[in-house]
C-alpha cells in the first residue's frame, strides 16, 4: 500500500544501515576536530520544554560512534556554551531529557522514517516507544530489530501515540489517512512528511465536516538526512501549542536543521530550495568532476578535489562572518584564474538560471498541492 523499501537498498538490518551512514558521515570530516557547538535552539521553548534541548552541530554523527571516538569529537566546552546550555542537557551537548512516556508511530517506514527514528530512537524517546505501520515485512523485521514495534496494517497501538508521523508517498496519503484516522485521539499531534499535500488539506482530510484536524505540523525535510545532514522547513496549524511545536523540532532536529515559515507557500518556497536543492548540488559536483576530467585529471582526483571543495567552502561560509558575497571576493583576483572562470558563469547568466530553476520547483509544487488535494 505504501510503496516503501527497506533501508533504500543498502543489504542487511536497520541497525547495520545506520552504522553505515555514520560511518560514511564521519568519514566526511567529523573525525578531524572538534568544532564548538552550534545551538539551533529556540530560547522560548527551552525553558518551559526542556526536551527541545540543545542540539550540536555534530550531536548525530557522534551518536554513531563508539564510546572511545565519541570522546575525541566531544565539542569543547568553554565558560560561555557551559553557561548557556539548557538544562538537562549535559556536558557533551546532548539532551538527555528523554520522555519514557512518549510513543510515536510512523505511518510508513522507508528512508526518511528510518533516518529520523535512528535520530530520535534513545535520545527523546525509548527505542520500544516506536511503533511503524508499514505492509512490507523486511522493513518491519529492521524495525523490531532496533527494538520498536511494527504491524502490516493500521491496529489499535495508533491509539497509544502522542505523535503520528505520516512518512508515505503522496499519491498513497489519502487512502492511508482514511485508515488511520479512526485512532485517532484529541490530543494526537501529526506529524507529515509528505510532500505536496497541503496542510490545510490533510487537516480536512483527517477531521470532521467542518472541524479540520488542526494539531498538526507539517514538514519539508531533504534527503541529506538520511546522514543526519538534512535541513527541513516546518509549518503549524493553529491547534498546536508550544509544547507541540518542540516536539515536532525535536524530531526534525534529529537529522539536522530546522526552519520555521509561517504556511503552505512558505513551504513550497523551501521545497524549492532545500528540498530540491541536493539535486542542484549533486549537478554541480557531477559538473566539476567532469570538467576535472576534461582539463586532466583522472576520475577520482576529480571526485575527490570536487566533493572536498564543495564541503569546505560550505563549512567556510557557514562559519564565517561575512556573505557569500564576499567570500567570493576574497578568491578572486581581477585577471587571475577564478575570474576568467567567473566570468564564464556571468556569461551564461548563470544567477538567473538558478533562479529560474526554483521557480520552477515552486510552481511545480503549487501544481502537486492542487492535483494532490483534489
Amino acid at each position: 500500500m505504501y510503496g516503501t523499501s527497506p533501508c533504500g537498498g543498502y543489504p542487511g538490518n536497520l541497525d547495520a544501515h545506520c552504522r553505515l551512514l555514520g560511518q560514511k558521515y564521519c568519514v566526511g570530516g567529523i573525525l578531524k576536530a572538534a568544532p564548538d557547538p552550534v545551538t539551533s535552539s529556540i530560547p522560548q521553548y527551552d525553558a518551559k520544554h526542556p526536551i527541545q534541548g540543545h542540539i550540536t552541530k555534530d550531536k548525530v554523527a557522534r551518536k554513531y560512534l563508539p564510546g572511545y571516538l565519541r570522546e575525541a569529537v566531544k565539542p569543547r566546552q568553554t565558560r560561555e556554551n557551559a553557561q548557556a546550555r539548557p538544562a538537562n542537557t549535559g556536558a557533551d551537548g546532548y539532551n538527555h531529557a528523554m520522555n519514557p512516556d512518549l510513543s510515536i508511530a510512523f505511518i510508513g517506514g522507508g528512508n526518511m522514517a528510518t533516518a529520523l527514528a535512528t535520530g530520535l530512537a534513545d535520545n527523546i524517546c525509548p527505542a520500544g516507544n516506536l511503533h511503524v505501520v508499514d505492509p512490507n515485512a523486511a522493513v518491519q523485521d529492521a524495525w523490531r530489530q532496533r527494538g520498536a514495534t511494527a504491524a502490516a496494517a493500521p491496529d489499535a497501538a495508533l491509539r497509544a501515540c502522542k505523535i503520528w508521523l505520516y512518512a508515505v508517498k503522496p499519491q498513497q496519503m489519502r487512502e492511508v489517512v482514511a485508515a488511520t484516522r479512526s485512532w485517532l485521539q484529541p490530543d494526537t499531534l501529526i506529524i507529515s512528511v509528505a510532500a505536496g499535500i497541503r496542510a490545510g488539506t490533510l487537516a480536512d482530510w483527517l477531521g470532521e465536516p467542518g472541524a479540520p484536524w488542526q494539531n498538526l505540523v507539517r514538514c519539508m525535510p531533504n534527503t541529506p538526512a538520511l546522514v543526519g545532514a538534512g535541513v527541513s522547513g516546518l509549518i503549524a496549524l493553529p491547534g498546536v501549542d508550544a509544547a507541540g511545536r518542540a516536539l515536532a523540532e525535536s524530531l526534525l532536529a534529529s537529522v539536522g536543521q530546522v526552519v520555521w515559515v509561517a504556511d503552505d507557500a512558505g513551504l513550497d518556497a523551501v521545497t524549492a530550495l532545500s528540498g530540491s536543492g541536493p539535486a542542484y548540488v549533486f549537478l554541480f559536483i557531477e559538473s566539476l568532476i567532469a570538467g576535472g576530467v576534461a582539463v586532466g585529471l583522472t576520475p577520482d582526483q576529480a571526485r575527490q578535489l570536487a566533493l572536498g571543495t564543495l564541503a569546505g567552502a560550505t563549512k567556510l561560509a557557514e562559519q564565517a562572518a561575512e556573505p557569500p558575497s564576499v567570500l567570493r571576493e576574497r578568491v578572486t583576483s581581477k585577471g587571475g584564474t577564478t575570474y576568467a572562470a567567473l566570468q564564464v558563469f556571468e556569461q551564461a547568466n548563470l544567477r538567473d538560471t538558478v533562479q529560474q530553476a526554483m521557480q520552477a520547483a515552486a510552481q511545480r509544487s503549487r501544481e502537486l498541492a492542487d492535483e494532490f488535494g483534489q
